[in-house]
């Protein structure tokens, strides 16, 4: 991965260990600053509303969204 940072590739290497042990736990794993710098995942994206655990898409939205270039 010629482009990822040091901190994306110690992640990457910790989360791929064989030895169980020496991997991060989920709870470790998400106070990496590669994940506390991006962007809160618990946030719907722009233009969807959150209804409890039920994401709605904004009015027009359709499933070739996803797929536009």
């Amino acid at each position: 991965m010629p482009k990822a940072s040091e901190t994306a590739l110690d992640l990457i290497e910790s989360l791929c260990s064989w030895d169980p042990s020496n991997r991060p736990s989920a709870a470790e794993a998400l106070r990496n600053p590669l994940i506390t710098k991006a962007r809160n995942v618990l946030a719907p994206p722009p233009g969807f509303t959150r209804a409890g655990n039920v994401l709605a898409p904004p009015p027009g939205f359709t499933e070739s969204h996803l797929y536009s270039p």
